[in-house]
């Protein structure tokens, strides 16, 4: 019987001296060979693909860029209260003739015009945006001959802009982000979530920043000059999808009247807030061409040559066109046409033509 009692205590020590070493062998191991103790912490997320782009794209923030793009958010008004998309754009446009188009459009009507040399063919027609539809959308996402391009208008600067909307191989549809600079409307691009300036093509704020939007040339002109140089036109029609009465602009006390409606950075008393300029970007050096001005010293249209920071153009006008090329490179330069208030708030250091 004593026997027996000494072999079951040996058991027992030996049972309570494995079941101890396999508890604290694997933590007292690493002691004795003097390696740290790796701790075991639930709750912690696997090292995936996902987590280590974060890390990456968190560690290759440039500084600079960053307080730039801080600086841009200050200089933002809110437009709308209801945020992006506050005002819908249209995503998927629908065209008619010319013919159908005269059913809605006066000849005094103002169209937003995508002008191409030796473009436009019966089977695939140059295209036409009615400022009386853009004044409730501001935005058109569309192609022209398989390119796509986005169709811009803001009503507080009367300003039109059309624009590329490939990112490196990708197409983005672009909308109204709510929020304007200088009374100008901000677009946001849903591709590379970034904010642009509409009159600039700037990027302010985004994955794109500091990148600049490639401008598409147009014009501004009326539906009677339009369809007289195009007759084999096409029409955005006012079946976009929403219900809107367009033949009333919900701008048109504004336009009639001079006050702005938000704040600017920069105001200039050469003209008058709301005379309507033909504004011109070369080389960094800006210059503003107002249109009382043309008409008055060129009330048949012309070809004339100028300088715009020193750089010489030659500058065709008439017909509802203002067409500006380098007079060194024979190349086409990008035209805007907005109120004067607007213009000069974004260039302060505007040159004038015709100024004294």
């Amino acid at each position: 019987m004593k026997k027996l009692s000494v072999l079951l205590l040996v058991v027992l020590v030996v049972s309570l001296s494995l079941a101890a070493l396999a508890f604290w062998g694997p933590k007292l191991l690493p002691l004795l060979m003097n390696k740290p103790i790796q701790p075991q912490i639930d709750n912690v997320l696997p090292v995936t693909q996902e987590t280590q782009m974060s890390t990456q794209e968190t560690q290759q923030i440039d500084p600079v860029l960053f307080r730039e793009q801080e600086e841009n958010k200050k200089r933002l008004t809110q437009g709308c209260l209801t945020g992006q998309d506050c005002i819908q754009s249209i995503q998927q446009p629908k065209f008619v003739s010319a013919k159908q188009a005269a059913k809605f459009l006066n000849d005094d009507d103002l169209v937003i015009g995508l002008d191409f040399d030796g473009w436009e063919t019966e089977d695939d027609p140059v295209k036409a945006y009615p400022i009386k539809i853009l004044n409730w959308h501001e935005v058109v996402n569309d192609f022209l001959n398989e390119s796509p391009v986005v169709i811009t208008y803001c009503p507080l600067c009367n300003s039109a802009a059309v624009y590329n909307r490939m990112f490196d191989g990708k197409v983005s549809e672009f909308g109204v982000s709510g929020s304007l600079l200088n009374n100008n409307l901000v677009l946001h691009d849903k591709l590379t979530e970034t904010l642009w300036t509409q009159l600039q093509g700037y990027s302010l704020v985004g994955k794109s920043y500091p990148q600049k939007l490639v401008q598409v040339p147009s014009v501004v002109m009326s539906w009677k000059n339009w369809k007289t140089s195009h007759p084999q036109t096409v029409v955005l029609s006012t079946d976009t999808g929403f219900e809107h009465d367009y033949n009333v602009s919900p701008y048109a006390d504004y336009a009639e009247s001079p006050r702005i409606e938000f704040p600017v950075e920069h105001s200039d008393s050469r003209l008058a807030n709301k005379d309507q300029v033909y504004g011109v970007q070369m080389y960094d050096q800006f210059k503003a061409y107002p249109v009382a001005v043309l008409q008055q010293s060129f009330p048949e249209g012309g070809t004339f040559e100028d300088e715009v920071g020193g750089h010489p153009v030659k500058i065709t006008y008439g017909g509802g066109k203002f067409l500006v090329e380098d007079a060194v490179l024979k190349k086409s330069v990008p035209v805007a046409n907005t109120y004067w208030f607007c213009w000069v708030a974004m260039y302060e250091r505007t040159e004038l033509y015709g100024a004294i």
